[in-house]
């Protein structure tokens, strides 16, 4: 999505977030955590035991909270650019992996 014509940078940076708030609260439930009705993934990251390592080597995902309306919404926010994705996929695929990761140390494949 992200290098296809036409690109579609709002769309890849909304679905970069969703990918990692899917995956922190996979961990969540994998850990028995009940958590609130949320998007914002810093209060989601925050919930995580102290001994996940994505809790460690992301200390603020606001960059990627802040997709869910600025991508989705109009309003008095500059449009997503090329750049943007590809550091909200950056960011997006490190939170999956190392998530994956744990579960994978846990013996569940993802």
């Amino acid at each position: 999505m992200i290098n296809t014509e036409p690109r579609a940078p709002s769309l890849a940076c909304w679905l970069c977030r969703q990918t990692a708030e899917k995956a922190i609260k996979a961990a969540l439930v994998l850990e028995k955590i009940r958590f609130p009705r949320t998007h914002d993934l810093n209060i989601l990251l925050d919930m995580l035991p102290e001994d996940w390592a994505v809790k460690n080597e992301h200390k603020d995902l606001s960059e990627l909270t802040d997709w869910i309306v600025s991508a989705r919404y109009p309003g008095d926010w500059p449009e997503p650019t090329y750049e943007d994705a590809v550091g909200a996929e950056s960011m997006a695929r490190s939170v999956y992996d190392s998530v994956a990761a744990e579960f994978e140390r846990r013996g569940i494949l993802v």
